[in-house]
């Protein structure tokens, strides 16, 4: 398990300087209201891959009482494949954010493409009731922002799963049921079905994985059952990844004219 074993933060909302050493049992923040609390773990969440837990504007976050127009955030890990140090900054003047990892400077190229190896942070806080309340969409995105804990590729996968289907749908505008788009088609959708497919195994195997740890647990609560909807998902532990694709890519060729007058993807696994 990857652990933050220090932290420091420089310049940071309300904070300073202030360093942390965590101990590799639990860690509990407490204080009184407005003294920094969530100041700290959004300066962690800063470190990872996706935005800060707030998700403000890096302007926001300097504490601009203080000369230094510059906040900076630094981590020590344990356990991490590569990265054993990890900072970031923010410079209000020129409006640049910098990283650097093992204290070499990364550009923003190279920090597209360590980003599904930073650290992923799930938060449980209080606005996690609106899964309840809120669509679809935003319960299939928080399952797979937990997956790609589990797999670190999937975010590249729902990434360019999304880029093809907007390419479909280029595609099928451009050209209008003539024969002439129909071999960019079948590349762009066989992608969309082997993109697809993979996503749903990863979903259905995550939730494969809490099933089974709720299952286990003592407890006198009645044990909850995840499941993922979708009729890909349906079919990732009935049938073979070769006949779920040719299902698959088949619904995409029959929907077309529907898509086309819709202009929106109406099968795949972006709807489950």
């Amino acid at each position: 398990m990857k652990i933050i074993s220090k932290l420091l933060l420089s310049n940071f909302r309300n904070i300073i300087l202030k360093k942390f050493e965590f101990p590799k049992s639990l860690t509990i923040f407490v204080g009184k209201n407005g003294v920094g609390k969530t100041n700290i773990l959004e300066g962690l969440t800063l470190l990872g891959r996706s935005s800060s837990l707030r998700g403000s504007e890096m302007e926001e976050m300097v504490n601009l009482e203080n000369k230094d127009k510059e906040f900076a955030i630094l981590a020590d890990l344990e356990n991490h494949e590569f990265i054993e140090k990890i900072s970031i900054s923010f410079d209000v003047n020129s409006k640049k954010k910098s990283m650097k990892i093992n204290g070499d400077a990364v550009n923003s190229k190279r920090q597209s493409d360590l980003k599904n190896y930073l650290i992923n942070f799930v938060c449980l806080t209080p606005r996690i009731e609106q899964l309840f309340i809120l669509g679809k969409s935003e319960r299939r995105n928080y399952l797979d922002k937990i997956v790609s804990d589990i797999d670190p590729k999937h975010n590249s996968r729902v990434s360019d799963y999304q880029k093809s289907l907007k390419e479909r749908l280029m595609i099928l505008q451009k050209y209008r049921g003539k024969s002439d788009g129909d071999k960019w088609l079948k590349i762009v959708e066989n992608n969309i079905v082997e993109l697809g497919t993979a996503i749903a195994s990863a979903r259905v195997e995550a939730v494969d994985f809490f099933n089974k740890a709720i299952l286990s647990f003592t407890s006198n609560f009645p044990k909850t059952k995840l499941k993922v909807i979708g009729e890909i998902e349906d079919k990732i532990n009935q049938e073979s990844a070769v006949k779920i694709e040719e299902f698959y890519l088949e619904k995409l060729r029959q929907d077309r004219a529907k898509d086309l007058e819709s202009f929106k993807t109406n099968f795949g696994v972006h709807r489950c």
